[in-house]
Protein backbone atom coordinates (compact mmCIF):
# COMPACT_ATOMS: atom_id res chain seq x y z
CA UNK A 1 0.00 0.00 0.00
CA UNK A 2 1.52 2.98 -1.10
CA UNK A 3 1.46 6.83 0.94
CA UNK A 4 -1.82 8.11 -0.93
CA UNK A 5 -3.49 5.01 -0.16
CA UNK A 6 -2.47 4.69 3.63
CA UNK A 7 -3.55 8.74 3.38
CA UNK A 8 -7.39 7.73 1.79
CA UNK A 9 -7.45 4.52 4.33
CA UNK A 10 -6.84 6.96 7.35
CA UNK A 11 -8.44 9.64 6.07
CA UNK A 12 -11.92 6.87 5.92
CA UNK A 13 -11.14 5.42 9.30
CA UNK A 14 -11.56 8.50 10.91
CA UNK A 15 -14.42 9.85 9.42
CA UNK A 16 -16.09 6.48 9.93
CA UNK A 17 -15.64 7.37 13.52
CA UNK A 18 -16.97 10.90 13.39
CA UNK A 19 -19.99 10.08 11.63
CA UNK A 20 -20.55 6.86 14.65
CA UNK A 21 -20.39 9.97 17.24
CA UNK A 22 -22.77 11.80 15.28
CA UNK A 23 -25.45 9.38 14.88
CA UNK A 24 -24.78 8.98 18.79
CA UNK A 25 -25.00 12.90 19.43
CA UNK A 26 -27.98 13.22 16.72
CA UNK A 27 -30.37 10.62 17.57
CA UNK A 28 -33.97 12.71 16.90
CA UNK A 29 -34.93 14.69 14.49
CA UNK A 30 -37.54 17.49 15.37
CA UNK A 31 -40.20 15.00 14.72
CA UNK A 32 -39.35 12.27 17.09
CA UNK A 33 -37.80 10.33 13.42
CA UNK A 34 -34.39 9.55 13.83
CA UNK A 35 -31.82 9.34 11.68
CA UNK A 36 -28.38 7.64 10.81
CA UNK A 37 -26.97 10.98 8.92
CA UNK A 38 -25.05 10.02 6.58
CA UNK A 39 -22.10 8.02 5.87
CA UNK A 40 -23.63 4.41 7.04
CA UNK A 41 -23.04 1.00 5.24
CA UNK A 42 -24.93 2.23 2.55
CA UNK A 43 -26.43 0.32 -0.30
CA UNK A 44 -26.08 -1.40 -3.27
CA UNK A 45 -26.51 -0.90 -7.01
CA UNK A 46 -28.67 0.62 -9.18
CA UNK A 47 -30.78 -0.46 -12.26
CA UNK A 48 -31.10 -0.16 -15.92
CA UNK A 49 -29.34 3.48 -17.66
CA UNK A 50 -26.29 2.94 -18.72
CA UNK A 51 -24.06 1.12 -16.54
CA UNK A 52 -20.47 0.14 -17.31
CA UNK A 53 -19.93 -3.16 -19.20
CA UNK A 54 -18.70 -4.96 -16.42
CA UNK A 55 -15.65 -6.15 -15.47
CA UNK A 56 -13.65 -8.91 -14.04
CA UNK A 57 -14.74 -12.50 -13.31
CA UNK A 58 -15.04 -15.22 -14.98
CA UNK A 59 -17.55 -18.17 -16.30
CA UNK A 60 -15.64 -20.99 -13.59
CA UNK A 61 -15.85 -21.47 -9.69
CA UNK A 62 -12.51 -20.45 -8.36
CA UNK A 63 -11.62 -23.14 -5.31
CA UNK A 64 -12.55 -21.70 -2.24
CA UNK A 65 -9.06 -22.32 -0.75
CA UNK A 66 -8.36 -19.34 -2.82
CA UNK A 67 -10.53 -16.94 -0.69
CA UNK A 68 -10.81 -19.21 2.29
CA UNK A 69 -9.30 -16.80 4.86
CA UNK A 70 -11.68 -14.14 3.91
CA UNK A 71 -15.34 -16.22 4.06
CA UNK A 72 -16.85 -19.47 3.32
CA UNK A 73 -20.11 -19.17 1.12
CA UNK A 74 -22.40 -21.37 2.55
CA UNK A 75 -24.97 -21.32 -0.32
CA UNK A 76 -24.97 -24.35 -2.67
CA UNK A 77 -26.31 -21.89 -5.79
CA UNK A 78 -23.59 -19.76 -5.31
CA UNK A 79 -19.68 -19.75 -5.57
CA UNK A 80 -16.53 -17.04 -6.70
CA UNK A 81 -16.09 -16.43 -10.36
CA UNK A 82 -13.42 -13.62 -9.33
CA UNK A 83 -10.67 -12.61 -6.98
CA UNK A 84 -9.42 -9.09 -7.29
CA UNK A 85 -6.42 -6.73 -5.57
CA UNK A 86 -6.24 -3.33 -4.43
CA UNK A 87 -4.65 -0.68 -2.71
CA UNK A 88 -7.66 1.57 -2.45
CA UNK A 89 -10.06 0.72 -0.08
CA UNK A 90 -13.49 -0.73 -0.84
CA UNK A 91 -16.10 -1.32 1.27
CA UNK A 92 -19.82 -1.19 1.75
CA UNK A 93 -20.14 2.68 0.74
CA UNK A 94 -18.79 1.64 -2.54
CA UNK A 95 -21.20 1.11 -5.53
CA UNK A 96 -20.81 -0.09 -9.31
CA UNK A 97 -19.95 2.40 -11.69
CA UNK A 98 -20.73 3.44 -15.10
CA UNK A 99 -17.46 2.89 -15.84
CA UNK A 100 -17.63 -1.16 -14.98
CA UNK A 101 -16.07 -1.25 -11.54
CA UNK A 102 -16.59 0.20 -8.08
CA UNK A 103 -16.96 3.62 -7.44
CA UNK A 104 -16.34 5.30 -3.93
CA UNK A 105 -15.77 9.00 -2.51
CA UNK A 106 -13.53 10.01 -0.16
CA UNK A 107 -12.61 13.73 1.19
CA UNK A 108 -9.86 15.43 -0.94
CA UNK A 109 -6.89 17.25 0.45
CA UNK A 110 -8.53 20.72 -0.39
CA UNK A 111 -10.53 21.75 2.13
CA UNK A 112 -14.60 21.58 0.55
CA UNK A 113 -13.19 19.04 -2.07
CA UNK A 114 -13.90 14.94 -2.83
CA UNK A 115 -12.16 12.33 -4.69
CA UNK A 116 -14.41 9.99 -6.89
CA UNK A 117 -12.13 6.68 -6.39
CA UNK A 118 -12.83 4.68 -9.67
CA UNK A 119 -11.38 0.78 -9.58
CA UNK A 120 -11.38 -1.34 -13.23
CA UNK A 121 -11.09 -4.59 -12.93
CA UNK A 122 -8.59 -6.84 -15.23
CA UNK A 123 -10.15 -9.06 -18.00
CA UNK A 124 -9.71 -12.25 -16.37
CA UNK A 125 -10.98 -14.04 -13.00
CA UNK A 126 -7.76 -12.57 -11.36
CA UNK A 127 -5.27 -9.66 -10.86
CA UNK A 128 -5.50 -6.01 -9.10
CA UNK A 129 -7.52 -3.75 -9.77
CA UNK A 130 -6.92 -0.31 -11.56
CA UNK A 131 -7.52 3.34 -10.17
CA UNK A 132 -8.56 6.32 -11.16
CA UNK A 133 -9.25 9.01 -8.85
CA UNK A 134 -10.51 13.08 -10.03
CA UNK A 135 -10.85 15.53 -7.19
CA UNK A 136 -13.88 17.74 -7.81
CA UNK A 137 -14.21 21.16 -5.97
CA UNK A 138 -17.64 20.88 -4.43
CA UNK A 139 -17.72 23.31 -1.65
CA UNK A 140 -19.21 21.43 0.50
CA UNK A 141 -18.85 23.50 3.89
CA UNK A 142 -16.18 23.01 6.64
CA UNK A 143 -17.61 21.09 9.60
CA UNK A 144 -19.72 18.76 7.41
CA UNK A 145 -19.54 14.77 7.18
CA UNK A 146 -19.20 13.42 3.68
CA UNK A 147 -21.74 11.08 2.48
CA UNK A 148 -20.43 7.54 2.43
CA UNK A 149 -21.42 7.01 -1.33
CA UNK A 150 -20.19 8.08 -4.85
CA UNK A 151 -23.94 7.02 -7.31
CA UNK A 152 -23.65 6.80 -10.74
CA UNK A 153 -27.17 7.60 -12.00
CA UNK A 154 -28.66 5.91 -14.97
CA UNK A 155 -29.33 9.67 -16.69
CA UNK A 156 -27.62 12.48 -17.52
CA UNK A 157 -24.08 10.55 -17.10
CA UNK A 158 -24.57 12.98 -13.00
CA UNK A 159 -22.89 11.11 -9.75
CA UNK A 160 -24.36 11.86 -6.88
CA UNK A 161 -22.46 12.72 -3.64
CA UNK A 162 -24.10 14.57 -0.52
CA UNK A 163 -22.95 15.94 2.78
CA UNK A 164 -24.69 16.01 6.40
CA UNK A 165 -24.34 18.68 9.25
CA UNK A 166 -24.62 17.80 12.79
CA UNK A 167 -28.24 19.06 12.80
CA UNK A 168 -29.10 16.85 9.82
CA UNK A 169 -29.29 19.49 7.40
CA UNK A 170 -26.89 18.85 3.79
CA UNK A 171 -27.42 18.60 0.29
CA UNK A 172 -27.20 16.48 -2.50
CA UNK A 173 -24.22 17.17 -5.43
CA UNK A 174 -24.83 16.23 -8.56
CA UNK A 175 -21.50 15.74 -10.58
CA UNK A 176 -21.33 15.76 -14.51
CA UNK A 177 -17.61 14.21 -14.61
CA UNK A 178 -14.96 16.88 -12.64
CA UNK A 179 -17.85 20.13 -13.07
CA UNK A 180 -21.07 20.45 -10.27
CA UNK A 181 -24.21 20.08 -12.89
CA UNK A 182 -26.54 20.46 -9.56
CA UNK A 183 -27.09 20.72 -6.02
CA UNK A 184 -30.18 20.68 -3.36
CA UNK A 185 -31.36 20.72 -0.21
CA UNK A 186 -31.76 17.31 1.45
CA UNK A 187 -31.48 16.34 5.07
CA UNK A 188 -29.91 13.70 6.52
CA UNK A 189 -29.39 11.60 3.17
CA UNK A 190 -28.16 8.15 4.24
CA UNK A 191 -28.15 6.03 1.00
CA UNK A 192 -29.27 5.94 -2.37
CA UNK A 193 -29.44 4.02 -5.76
CA UNK A 194 -30.55 5.23 -9.65
CA UNK A 195 -33.18 3.38 -11.48
CA UNK A 196 -34.31 3.91 -14.75
CA UNK A 197 -33.58 3.31 -18.54
CA UNK A 198 -30.46 5.47 -19.60
CA UNK A 199 -32.15 9.11 -20.97
CA UNK A 200 -34.87 9.59 -17.59
CA UNK A 201 -34.87 7.95 -14.75
CA UNK A 202 -35.40 8.19 -10.79
CA UNK A 203 -33.08 8.75 -7.54
CA UNK A 204 -34.17 7.08 -4.60
CA UNK A 205 -32.73 7.18 -1.23
CA UNK A 206 -32.93 7.11 3.08
CA UNK A 207 -33.05 10.17 4.94
CA UNK A 208 -35.41 12.36 5.99
CA UNK A 209 -36.67 15.16 4.03
CA UNK A 210 -37.01 15.68 0.13
CA UNK A 211 -35.31 17.04 -2.76
CA UNK A 212 -34.96 20.78 -2.20
CA UNK A 213 -36.61 20.61 0.91
CA UNK A 214 -34.73 21.86 3.64
CA UNK A 215 -37.41 22.01 6.49
CA UNK A 216 -38.51 18.46 6.47
CA UNK A 217 -36.90 15.90 9.21
CA UNK A 218 -38.86 12.86 8.96
CA UNK A 219 -37.58 9.44 7.89
CA UNK A 220 -38.55 8.14 5.00
CA UNK A 221 -38.09 6.76 1.53
CA UNK A 222 -38.03 9.46 -0.73
CA UNK A 223 -37.89 9.75 -5.05
CA UNK A 224 -36.77 12.80 -6.36
CA UNK A 225 -37.27 12.40 -10.75
CA UNK A 226 -35.20 13.37 -13.60
CA UNK A 227 -36.68 16.39 -15.40
CA UNK A 228 -35.65 17.88 -18.65
CA UNK A 229 -33.19 16.47 -20.89
CA UNK A 230 -29.30 15.78 -20.63
CA UNK A 231 -29.40 18.92 -23.36
CA UNK A 232 -31.38 20.87 -22.10
CA UNK A 233 -32.19 22.02 -18.28
CA UNK A 234 -31.12 18.54 -16.77
CA UNK A 235 -32.53 18.81 -12.87
CA UNK A 236 -34.59 16.72 -10.29
CA UNK A 237 -37.16 18.90 -9.80
CA UNK A 238 -39.90 20.37 -12.15
CA UNK A 239 -39.55 23.62 -11.93
CA UNK A 240 -43.15 24.38 -13.49
CA UNK A 241 -42.74 21.64 -15.49
CA UNK A 242 -46.25 19.87 -15.24
CA UNK A 243 -45.09 16.18 -17.21
CA UNK A 244 -42.31 16.03 -14.19
CA UNK A 245 -43.42 14.95 -10.92
CA UNK A 246 -41.98 16.60 -7.84
CA UNK A 247 -39.61 15.02 -5.27
CA UNK A 248 -41.97 13.14 -2.87
CA UNK A 249 -41.48 10.39 0.05
CA UNK A 250 -42.42 6.98 -1.43
CA UNK A 251 -42.76 5.25 2.13
CA UNK A 252 -42.37 6.61 5.73
CA UNK A 253 -41.32 4.18 8.64
CA UNK A 254 -39.21 3.39 10.58
CA UNK A 255 -37.10 5.49 13.53
CA UNK A 256 -33.97 5.33 11.56
CA UNK A 257 -32.26 5.53 8.00
CA UNK A 258 -30.61 2.73 6.49
CA UNK A 259 -29.49 0.76 3.42
CA UNK A 260 -31.08 0.85 0.14
CA UNK A 261 -30.37 -1.91 -3.10
CA UNK A 262 -31.75 -2.28 -6.24
CA UNK A 263 -31.68 -5.27 -8.62
CA UNK A 264 -31.06 -5.22 -12.25
CA UNK A 265 -34.30 -5.86 -12.75
CA UNK A 266 -34.98 -2.00 -11.08
CA UNK A 267 -37.17 -3.38 -7.87
CA UNK A 268 -35.71 -1.62 -5.00
CA UNK A 269 -35.52 -2.94 -1.44
CA UNK A 270 -34.68 -1.31 2.01
CA UNK A 271 -34.03 -1.69 5.49
CA UNK A 272 -34.44 0.90 8.24
CA UNK A 273 -32.20 0.25 10.90
CA UNK A 274 -32.60 0.41 14.49
CA UNK A 275 -29.88 -0.62 17.03
CA UNK A 276 -32.55 -1.59 19.78
CA UNK A 277 -34.97 -3.55 17.49
CA UNK A 278 -36.26 -5.18 14.47
CA UNK A 279 -34.49 -4.27 11.05
CA UNK A 280 -37.37 -4.26 8.71
CA UNK A 281 -37.15 -5.49 5.26
CA UNK A 282 -39.14 -3.98 2.73
CA UNK A 283 -39.51 -4.69 -1.18
CA UNK A 284 -40.60 -2.38 -4.01
CA UNK A 285 -41.38 -3.64 -7.53
CA UNK A 286 -39.99 -1.80 -9.80
CA UNK A 287 -43.60 -0.82 -11.95
CA UNK A 288 -44.18 0.80 -8.08
CA UNK A 289 -40.91 3.05 -7.79
CA UNK A 290 -40.52 3.52 -11.31
CA UNK A 291 -40.51 7.45 -12.33
CA UNK A 292 -43.66 9.16 -11.99
CA UNK A 293 -44.96 6.87 -9.65
CA UNK A 294 -46.25 8.04 -6.01
CA UNK A 295 -46.17 7.01 -2.68
CA UNK A 296 -46.26 2.99 -2.07
CA UNK A 297 -45.83 1.08 0.81
CA UNK A 298 -43.23 -1.79 0.39
CA UNK A 299 -43.89 -5.50 1.33
CA UNK A 300 -42.41 -6.62 4.31
CA UNK A 301 -39.70 -10.03 3.45
CA UNK A 302 -38.01 -10.24 6.97
CA UNK A 303 -37.49 -8.79 10.35
CA UNK A 304 -34.31 -9.39 12.09
CA UNK A 305 -32.30 -8.00 15.37
CA UNK A 306 -29.16 -5.98 14.95
CA UNK A 307 -28.52 -2.53 13.04
CA UNK A 308 -27.91 -2.90 9.24
CA UNK A 309 -25.02 -3.26 7.64
CA UNK A 310 -24.80 -3.83 4.11
CA UNK A 311 -27.88 -4.83 2.16
CA UNK A 312 -27.84 -6.18 -1.91
CA UNK A 313 -30.00 -7.69 -4.63
CA UNK A 314 -29.62 -10.12 -6.91
CA UNK A 315 -32.96 -10.15 -9.81
CA UNK A 316 -35.22 -13.21 -10.24
CA UNK A 317 -33.62 -15.13 -13.42
CA UNK A 318 -36.12 -17.31 -15.53
CA UNK A 319 -35.90 -20.56 -13.38
CA UNK A 320 -34.07 -18.48 -9.90
CA UNK A 321 -35.63 -16.68 -7.05
CA UNK A 322 -34.11 -13.40 -6.60
CA UNK A 323 -31.76 -12.95 -3.64
CA UNK A 324 -31.66 -10.55 -1.12
CA UNK A 325 -28.54 -10.54 1.08
CA UNK A 326 -27.99 -8.90 4.27
CA UNK A 327 -25.44 -8.29 7.42
CA UNK A 328 -26.70 -7.14 10.18
CA UNK A 329 -24.63 -6.20 13.13
CA UNK A 330 -25.13 -7.05 16.88
CA UNK A 331 -26.68 -3.90 18.55
CA UNK A 332 -24.95 -5.01 22.01
CA UNK A 333 -21.58 -6.07 20.78
CA UNK A 334 -21.10 -4.37 17.64
CA UNK A 335 -19.95 -7.33 15.89
CA UNK A 336 -20.93 -8.30 11.90
CA UNK A 337 -23.17 -11.44 11.84
CA UNK A 338 -23.34 -13.94 9.58
CA UNK A 339 -24.38 -12.37 5.83
CA UNK A 340 -28.12 -13.95 4.94
CA UNK A 341 -29.77 -14.06 2.15
CA UNK A 342 -33.98 -14.22 1.67
CA UNK A 343 -35.01 -15.01 -1.50
CA UNK A 344 -38.19 -13.18 -3.21
CA UNK A 345 -40.14 -13.35 -6.55
CA UNK A 346 -42.45 -10.44 -8.06
CA UNK A 347 -45.70 -11.59 -8.38
CA UNK A 348 -48.34 -9.05 -9.58
CA UNK A 349 -46.55 -5.92 -9.07
CA UNK A 350 -45.75 -6.84 -5.34
CA UNK A 351 -42.13 -8.03 -4.29
CA UNK A 352 -42.59 -11.87 -2.22
CA UNK A 353 -40.68 -13.49 -0.20
CA UNK A 354 -39.99 -17.09 -0.28
CA UNK A 355 -39.10 -18.74 2.71
CA UNK A 356 -36.78 -17.45 5.51
CA UNK A 357 -33.62 -16.00 5.69
CA UNK A 358 -30.69 -18.66 5.48
CA UNK A 359 -26.87 -18.15 5.89
CA UNK A 360 -25.20 -16.70 2.81
CA UNK A 361 -21.63 -15.60 3.38
CA UNK A 362 -20.04 -16.55 6.77
CA UNK A 363 -16.48 -14.50 7.83
CA UNK A 364 -13.54 -16.94 8.65
CA UNK A 365 -13.31 -14.69 11.47
CA UNK A 366 -16.23 -14.48 13.65
CA UNK A 367 -17.79 -10.95 13.78
CA UNK A 368 -15.40 -9.45 10.67
CA UNK A 369 -17.82 -7.05 8.62
CA UNK A 370 -18.10 -8.01 4.75
CA UNK A 371 -19.20 -5.06 2.98
CA UNK A 372 -20.86 -5.87 -0.76
CA UNK A 373 -22.46 -4.28 -3.57
CA UNK A 374 -23.62 -5.84 -6.38
CA UNK A 375 -22.60 -4.84 -10.50
CA UNK A 376 -24.32 -4.65 -13.23
CA UNK A 377 -24.18 -8.46 -14.11
CA UNK A 378 -26.12 -8.91 -10.63
CA UNK A 379 -23.29 -10.47 -9.16
CA UNK A 380 -22.08 -9.73 -5.43
CA UNK A 381 -18.83 -8.15 -4.91
CA UNK A 382 -17.47 -8.65 -1.57
CA UNK A 383 -14.48 -6.84 0.39
CA UNK A 384 -12.44 -8.51 2.82
CA UNK A 385 -9.27 -7.30 3.94
CA UNK A 386 -5.44 -8.79 3.91
CA UNK A 387 -2.86 -7.01 5.79
CA UNK A 388 -3.30 -3.28 4.84
CA UNK A 389 -4.58 -3.99 1.17
CA UNK A 390 -8.28 -4.77 -0.11
CA UNK A 391 -9.31 -8.14 -1.44
CA UNK A 392 -13.15 -8.64 -3.70
CA UNK A 393 -14.49 -11.54 -4.26
CA UNK A 394 -17.26 -11.70 -6.71
CA UNK A 395 -19.77 -13.73 -6.10
CA UNK A 396 -22.16 -15.37 -8.43
CA UNK A 397 -24.73 -18.02 -9.59
CA UNK A 398 -22.44 -21.20 -10.22
CA UNK A 399 -22.55 -21.55 -14.03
Amino acid sequence: MNDESKRRLSTRLALALALGASLMLVACSDDGNGSGGNGGSGGSGGAGGNGGAGGGGGSACLDPSTYADLFTVKDAGFCVVGLYESDAVVGAPSTWGRHGGPVAVSPAPAPGSVTIERLTPPAGATGKLTLTTNDVDTKNPAMTFLGAQAIDLPFFDWTVISYTASDLTGEIVLLDGTLVAARYPVNGFYAGVGVGDGTLGRLLYTGISAVNDAATKTNALYAADACGTAASMPRLVPDGDMTCSAPLPVDTFGVASGPIAADHAGNVFVIMSEANGDQDARGYAAEKVARGTGPTAGASLFKLPGYAGSLAAIAPGADDAGVLAFQPVDGTTFDALDVVAQRYRVENGAVVAEGTPGVFLSAATPGASLPFFTDDQDRLWVAGQRGMDTVLAVVARVP
